[in-house]
């Protein structure tokens, strides 16, 4: 295969800069060498799939030789020739077995099983899932909250709900909210014995392109980050052994009762001083009317519910909300922090 050589020397020369503390560099393919030839046939792929594989095995050779390890997105692994074969069965890739990066998991694709298939296959990955684990997705489905939707919602649950050995525990309900079948994924790969050995851990991931403060990168990291790593580093809890749908359903609510108290009462506090205050999402509190009066609550016990009923929005000197309220007149309700920030409001009309 012919290609630019000064790109390859651009590459190695940044790693001469890294190669003392890097350990694990992610690769993946340059646009601009599609144009280039690939001469090796292997496996009936297209010439820019061997163009594929050839980058990236260009690139492990030269990252193995500085003792640093090369990973890739499954991307890199899971094109397929015209016979249906994907590139990480090839005996290129099987030789140099990167750690491999699963995104791809949206409920419905047809990849909801991809990192199993690799692990069973002996590679080594790393399980980035797109519906429990991209934090630059919104947290709920409102028009105010920034981020995007196209794998779904992720809010505070989602990390803290992830089971990274059987991820269709989590299958339950699709992007939009829409009810899953319980036999929906029936005929997908479960991870076996060998596959669990391969199973290197659980990354969130922030992607920063429509971030435009600093304000909002910690909107969107906190407290989801800190769901994300309990689920990484916790022992794993009871109800992933539970194969009831509704008994796991009151054990996961039971657990996040405890760990939401933990956030609202310990944990969101120290964030309001750490490093001079971290703008941590505050939820907006959550409302009914039973019989004509108004009962609220806040996501994370320990945060305190202001309300009004003159029409102004609350500020951290309005009135505490202390039981039920009568709907006699529009109600506004906003949490707060230890510092007087303040989530959107919760409006409800008689």
């Amino acid at each position: 295969c012919s290609l630019p050589d000064d790109d390859w020397f651009y590459l190695q020369n940044d790693l001469r800069s890294l190669e003392t503390t890097a350990r694990l560099v992610n690769v993946r393919a340059a646009e601009h060498w599609r144009q280039f030839v690939a001469i090796d046939d292997e496996g009936g792929f297209t010439r820019n799939q061997q163009l594929q594989l050839h980058f990236l095995e260009r690139a492990c050779e030269i990252l193995a030789k500085r003792g640093i390890r090369p990973a890739c997105w499954e991307d890199c692994l899971l094109f397929k020739n015209a016979n249906g074969r994907i590139a990480a069965d090839s005996p290129r890739a099987r030789k140099l077995r990167p750690i491999v990066y699963v995104w791809n998991n949206v409920w419905g694709w047809g990849n909801e099983d991809a990192a199993y298939r690799l692990a069973n296959a002996g590679y080594d990955v790393v399980l980035c899932n797109a519906t429990h684990l991209y934090l630059d997705l919104a947290c709920g489905k409102d028009p105010e909250e920034i981020g995007y939707y196209w794998a779904g919602f992720v809010g505070d649950r989602q990390p803290f709900e992830f089971n990274p050995l059987d991820v269709f525990q989590n299958a339950t309900v699709d992007g939009m909210g829409r009810p899953l079948a319980d036999d929906q994924f029936a005929g997908s790969v479960r991870l076996t014995d060998d596959g669990r050995r391969h199973i290197l851990g659980i990354q969130g991931q922030l992607w920063g392109e429509n971030l435009r403060s600093a304000e909002q990168l910690e909107y969107m990291a906190f407290p989801r980050v800190i769901a994300v790593a309990e689920r990484a580093w916790a022992q794993e809890p009871a109800w992933v052994r539970s194969s009831d749908r509704e008994i796991r359903a009151e054990q996961i609510q039971s657990a996040w009762n405890h760990f939401a108290n933990c956030l609202g009462q310990r944990d969101l506090p120290r964030l309001d001083y750490l490093g001079g205050g971290v703008e941590y999402r505050l939820p907006p509190p959550g409302a009914t009317v039973r019989d004509g009066k108004v009962f609220a609550n806040s996501a994370f016990p320990g945060l305190t519910i202001h309300c009004t009923t003159d029409g102004r929005e609350p500020t951290a000197a309005s009135p505490i909300l202390a039981g039920e309220l009568p709907l006699d007149s529009p109600i506004q309700l906003r949490v707060f922090d230890t510092r007087g920030r303040g989530s959107r409001a919760t409006i409800i009309a008689p």
